[in-house]
C-alpha cells in the first residue's frame, strides 16, 4: 500500500480528506476495484484534449482550461484522474519506460557552475513532458502527480511499482 490512498480505489480528493481533513479512512464501501479505477479513468478527459489559454479576466491575466474548444474547469479528484490517465496511456504505449521513477534523479552531493546538482536518470514526468503530455498545463499539484502516478501503475503492475508520494512527509523510521 502507499501513503497516498492511491491503491484503495478513491480518488485524489477523498485520499486528502483522510490526510489533511481528519476524515476516517474510506470504508470497504467507498473502495473501488482496478476494473472499477480503470471505468473512472476511462471518463477522464484526454490530456491531449485539453488547452491552456492566458485570458484577461477580471482586469488579471488567468490560465483558463478548454476541453475541446470548451471552458473547464476540473475538480481537484478530477484533474488528477486526467493525469492518471494520462500516465496509463503513456505506460500501455510506451512500456520501456515502466522502470523510470516518478521523477528526476540528482546527484546531490556534486552541483555544477550553475548551481544544479547533475542529472544521474530523467523520471517519467519529464519523459512524459519531452513526448507531448504536458501535465503541467493543467495545474497539477505534487501530491496529484504522486497520486496520478501511483493510482497508474497499481493499474498496471499491481503492487510492484508504486512508490510514497513525495508530497506527503514521513517522520520516522517506520518502527
Amino acid at each position: 500500500m502507499t501513503n497516498d490512498g492511491s491503491t484503495l480505489g478513491v480518488d485524489a480528493e477523498r485520499a486528502l480528506e483522510t490526510i489533511l481533513g481528519g476524515k476516517e479512512s474510506p470504508t470497504k464501501d467507498e473502495q473501488a476495484s482496478r476494473e472499477e479505477v480503470r471505468q473512472r479513468l476511462g471518463k477522464a478527459a484526454r490530456l491531449q484534449d485539453i488547452e491552456m489559454r492566458i485570458e484577461e479576466r477580471d482586469g488579471e491575466k488567468a490560465e483558463v482550461l478548454y476541453l475541446k474548444g470548451k471552458e473547464m474547469a476540473f475538480s481537484y479528484g478530477g484533474c488528477a484522474d486526467v493525469a492518471a490517465r494520462a500516465v496509463l496511456d503513456f505506460l500501455e504505449m510506451h512500456p520501456e519506460h515502466a522502470e523510470l521513477p516518478m521523477d528526476n534523479e540528482y546527484d546531490w552531493k556534486d552541483y555544477n557552475c550553475e548551481g544544479m546538482p547533475p542529472l544521474i536518470q530523467g523520471g517519467l514526468y519529464e519523459t512524459m513532458k519531452q513526448d507531448g503530455y504536458d501535465l503541467g498545463k493543467i495545474g497539477l499539484t505534487g501530491f496529484m502527480w504522486g497520486f496520478a502516478y501511483n493510482t497508474a501503475r497499481w493499474l498496471r503492475y499491481e503492487w510492484k511499482k508504486v512508490e510514497g508520494n513525495p508530497a506527503i512527509m514521513e517522520i520516522g523510521n517506520g518502527d
